[in-house]
């Protein structure tokens, strides 16, 4: 499994050195190498962050707009990089970079031990066949397009260990273990939401499937629980899930009580944007950007015709597939997956899947995820290759992929 992770960084390696040397003039200036071009971008706010930390008080412009600064991104990755470029005197991008690639490393090994947790969980006994989907579970995250960033001076890598680890977690019933995972993993990226809501579902399946349980019971003549035995059962897991949604609000917190404006975190990220945060207004802009005129028309064109596959028969049978497979599955955790940093895809392509002795488990795919999903569902996406994976089981299996 390791193996499979240092081949994907050595690939990364040569990605970023070609596309460097490649480099026309800009403000890094031209023709990188490979740690100069890694050392490029949002790099150079986290280096700021490990030299002078974060601003008491908000840069602003002569109108009062908050202007771009370090509150936008999280602590735990600068500052521990800081911390051991200042104790071993080495330079900052070389400790950074170093950190972010050991970070995956760790990161590749929950998923994996994530992967066969959950197929423990869903019954599958069969050691080896578990170890080779685990190793395809790494293998399909560490050569994505965007994985060679997991070895830049970004936060990536770091906060995949967390987020991984949290599922992980979930899978295993460890609700208050959970905590303190959860809060590091919002220190490190902004992805307190989408853990919560996952954490939230996940609480939501064991319940109804316990339920299932019950009513299973009731049916050979045993006598049944009441509905608030159940709901109280499941009580530690709740109140985990409540106060893994309140991790998203640590870092805004934070930001707050130290510049003492309450929108300071939200202040800040508008700042890249110039203009106030408002639900789907990027995708607009971006569209206009692209077609002019026609984009909100191709936007109207295209959910039309989106909405009349779904209501012909054949995509109306699909659509019943689909939903089947969400509700036995409920595929696609949505934790911020297409953000430039696309490295919450692990808890996307986890399934929480009901099931086991705990309510279910999260299993990754155990089939082609490109060419074959793609084809069937041209139009779906993200979340259509996400069911697919569920809903066609005529794909061949993957061979046998050992550590």
């Amino acid at each position: 499994m390791l193996l499979i992770y240092g081949l994907s960084r050595l690939w990364g390696v040569a990605v970023f050195s070609m596309v460097g040397r490649q480099q026309l003039w800009g403000p890094w200036g031209e023709r990188l190498g490979y740690l100069e071009f890694i050392s490029t971008w949002d790099s150079g706010w986290y280096w700021q962050i490990a030299d002078r930390g974060y601003p008491v008080e908000l840069p602003q412009d002569m109108s009062g707009t908050v202007m771009q600064n370090q509150w936008a991104f999280y602590p735990l990755f600068p500052l521990t990089s800081g911390y051991i470029s200042r104790t071993t005197g080495l330079e900052y991008y070389a400790v950074a970079s170093t950190v972010a690639l050991l970070a995956g490393f760790i990161a590749a090994w929950i998923v994996y031990r994530l992967c066969i947790a959950s197929l423990q969980a869903l019954g599958r006994t069969d050691a080896a066949e578990n170890t080779s989907l685990g190793c395809w579970a790494v293998a399909v995250f560490a050569f994505l397009p965007v994985a060679p960033v997991l070895q830049a001076p970004y936060a990536e890598s770091v906060n995949l260990i967390f987020l991984a680890w949290a599922l992980y977690l979930m899978v295993r019933a460890r609700y208050l273990l959970l905590l303190p995972v959860a809060a590091l993993a919002c220190l490190s990226r902004p992805v307190g939401v989408p853990l919560g809501a996952a954490a939230g579902l996940w609480w939501f399946i064991c319940l109804i499937t316990d339920m299932r349980a019950d009513a299973r019971r009731r049916a050979d003549g045993e006598t049944p629980r009441s509905f608030w035995r159940i709901f109280a059962s499941r009580a530690v897991q709740l109140v985990s899930a409540l106060m893994v949604c309140a991790c998203a609000l640590i870092w805004p917190a934070i930001a707050w009580a130290v510049t003492g404006r309450v929108d300071a975190y939200t202040a800040t990220e508008t700042a890249w944007r110039s203009s106030h945060l408002a639900l789907f207004e990027p995708w607009l802009k971006q569209g206009s950007i692209y077609f002019g005129v026609f984009s909100i028309p191709l936007l109207v064109l295209l959910v039309v015709v989106f909405a009349l596959v779904l209501l012909s028969p054949r995509g109306a049978r699909g659509t019943v597939r689909a939903a089947d497979s969400l509700v036995r599955v409920l595929r696609g955790v949505p934790a911020d997956l297409l953000e430039p940093a696309v490295f919450h895809v692990p808890a996307a392509a986890a399934a929480l899947s009901p099931g086991s002795a705990n309510g279910g488990g999260l299993g990754l795919p155990r089939v082609p995820v490109a060419a074959g999903a793609l084809r069937r569902h041209p139009a779906a996406g993200v979340g259509g290759v996400a069911v697919a994976l569920e809903a066609e089981p005529r794909w061949r299996r993957l061979p046998a992929l050992n550590r």
